[in-house]
């Protein structure tokens, strides 16, 4: 009879540590994905740069990738940034898109790697202008699905974060 229970105790301890370590494992390489905004100021404008970045332990697999304006889902077939930024800047400030990209379903970040999603340049903006830049941004926003190499799902939804910058002279 304690030789069973001493079986019995032996495998519940195995089946734990078997699910520690799985559980461990899937933590140990969960991703995090942020975003930056970073401006540089120069004499003949400000260049504005958006980036995702993976500041987490694994690599992060995109699994979708939308655009808000307004917090209202956007849609393009083409160059959604370009669209997007057409739809909420032309009209109201001048500007040269100089690079955008767009992540597809399964493209993965790994750690440490930053994605520019946009670099726009203010020709004549000077740091007064700033302001008025960050309030039509804040109309603009990205959601992006992701999960970790396990299939951990996660979300960084830029409506529910408010917006941030670093200023560069």
């Amino acid at each position: 009879m304690s030789q069973t229970i001493i079986a019995v105790c032996a495998l519940v301890v195995a089946v734990y540590s078997i699910y520690a370590t799985i559980r461990h494992n899937k933590l140990s390489v969960m991703p995090k994905l942020i975003r930056s905004t970073n401006r540089n100021r120069q004499d003949n404008g400000i260049t504005i740069t958006f980036d995702l970045s993976n500041h987490g332990l694994g690599p992060a697999r995109i699994k979708s990738f939308d655009l808000f304006l307004d917090g209202k889902l956007f849609t393009s077939k083409w160059d959604p940034i370009e669209a997007l930024l057409e739809a909420g800047l032309k009209g109201k400030v001048s500007y040269k898109l100089l690079s955008q990209a767009c992540p597809g379903r399964d493209y993965c970040l790994i750690v440490g790697q930053t994605y520019r999603l946009a670099e726009i340049f203010f020709s004549g903006a000077k740091q007064s202008d700033e302001q008025r830049l960050k309030e039509l941004f804040d109309r603009m926003n990205f959601r992006v699905e992701y999960e970790s190499l396990y299939g951990v799902p996660d979300v960084l939804d830029t409506r529910d974060q408010p917006t941030e910058g670093k200023a560069n002279k």
